[in-house]
């Protein structure tokens, strides 16, 4: 998502389709982002002396990309009602994302693809 991020146009949109086989992540990070409630509310308390949860780092870099793009989230390892929780627009498919970018950019919008995505340094040439 960050990767993504760095190469976005203002008003751009990152899509991530993940299979989340093993779910969210760490019970930590997991038990962080359901329990946030925004992410304002996030990073105010993060704001704090002394608050400091393990794998908050995750959650801040997601919110580094929230507060400027909206994210859309495909996946079927994650049930649709949690994702709502997660901060991202979920989508059914990605022939759905596919559509939503064409009906929202045009048919000559540009689209990145960025395989492996956290082991990568995206850029525009």
């Amino acid at each position: 998502m960050t990767a993504a991020a760095g190469i976005l146009r203002k008003n751009g949109v990152v899509v991530i389709a993940s299979k989340c086989a093993e779910g969210i992540g760490s019970p930590e990070f997991t038990k962080l982002i359901l329990g946030a409630g925004s992410i304002d509310k996030f990073l105010e308390d993060i704001r704090k002396p002394g608050v400091y949860t393990l794998d908050q780092w995750q959650l801040q870099k997601l919110a580094s990309v929230v507060t400027r793009h909206e994210v859309w989230f495909y996946s079927d390892g994650i049930p649709k009602e949690t994702q709502k929780s997660l901060f991202v627009t979920p989508l059914g498919s990605m022939n759905e994302a596919v559509s939503r970018i064409i009906e929202r950019f045009g048919s000559n919008a540009r689209i990145a693809v960025i395989p492996e995505g956290p082991y990568v340094y995206a850029a525009v040439k």
